[in-house]
């Protein structure tokens, strides 16, 4: 019993010192920040478009787009859940995922990020180009929801949705700043910090020109969605964006898609890959549309 409580208080001494020199054992680096959930400013702004631009893409070719057309009677729901969203059968659980990749995931808090940081730069093409996302995105939400959350997004719990209306026209101006951005880079006359995206931008490659056509037909598309309400001048505004607008099928703005498993077009995605006989073509929207080649 001498021998051991002897030696007790020399081995306690030395568990002590151990846990001392390893008290940051477990911390730092990967152990606190997860590289596979990378914040918004964490990462470049080349990281944060690519994420915004696939986002935007499948707000524009995924569920929304085939709620609106059954919707519109273009198509109708023929199997399973969707014969019940075909027949308005919804809830928010039906609509809450690409609700939330407004903001998240792609969305508002990263092209924000994204605009911080290329006008931080000094990259004018990059942030106009930003803006121009930004605009294209929200007036998707604005076009599904109606009234959505957008001047006060990031004011707290419980943000004040704005008007449809509202959101129309501060997204205007957002072009219309966007339109300013990129005029240097047309004329030629830009600095040498306006990079802008270069081959991150898979639809125009970074070509302003491109980006500022899109910006104006944009514009024409949100006066015309207000024009119900405001009559002759905002069909009057839209004639004079949609004139500088896309004209020419070369310049459309089309979703990128490799082709391989789980990165094909969402529509093919979905009818041919995953929901085989969910949808089916409205047979009024076919008999109304006829011989028509765009059929």
């Amino acid at each position: 019993m001498n021998r051991l409580r002897k030696y007790t208080p020399l081995l306690a001494l030395t568990a002590v010192g151990a846990l001392a020199g390893c008290n940051d054992f477990l911390t730092g680096g990967e152990l606190n920040t997860d590289p596979n959930r990378p914040t918004p400013a964490t990462v470049s702004p080349l990281q944060l478009f690519v994420g915004s631009q696939s986002n935007l893409w499948s707000e524009l070719n995924s569920d929304p787009a085939r709620l609106a057309a059954m919707w519109t009677q273009q198509l109708r729901g023929a199997n399973s859940q969707y014969t019940n969203l075909y027949n308005y059968n919804v809830s928010e659980s039906t609509t809450n995922g690409f609700h939330t990749a407004l903001y998240s995931g792609g969305g508002l808090t990263d092209i924000r990020e994204l605009e911080r940081k290329t006008k931080e730069a000094g990259d004018s093409l990059f942030y106009g180009i930003a803006q121009i996302t930004e605009a294209a995105l929200i007036g998707t939400g604005a076009d599904l929801f109606g009234d959505i959350v957008y001047s006060n997004a990031f004011s707290g719990p419980n943000p004040v949705p704005d008007k449809q209306l509202a959101v129309y026209d501060a997204l205007q101006v957002k072009l219309d700043s966007a339109i300013v951005m990129l005029a240097g880079k047309v004329a030629g006359t830009a600095g040498i910090t306006n990079v802008g995206p270069g081959t991150a931008d898979l639809n125009y490659g970074g070509n302003a020109t491109k980006w500022t056509k899109l910006a104006y037909t944009l514009k024409a598309r949100y006066y015309l969605h207000t024009a119900e309400v405001r009559g002759t001048s905002a069909y009057t505004s839209a004639l004079a964006a949609a004139a500088k607008g896309i004209t020419n099928p070369a310049d459309n703005y089309r979703a990128v898609f490799s082709g391989t498993p789980n990165q094909q077009n969402h529509y093919y995605q979905f009818v041919v890959v995953q929901r085989p006989g969910y949808l089916a073509a409205n047979t009024n929207f076919t008999t109304f549309v006829g011989t028509d080649p765009r059929r």
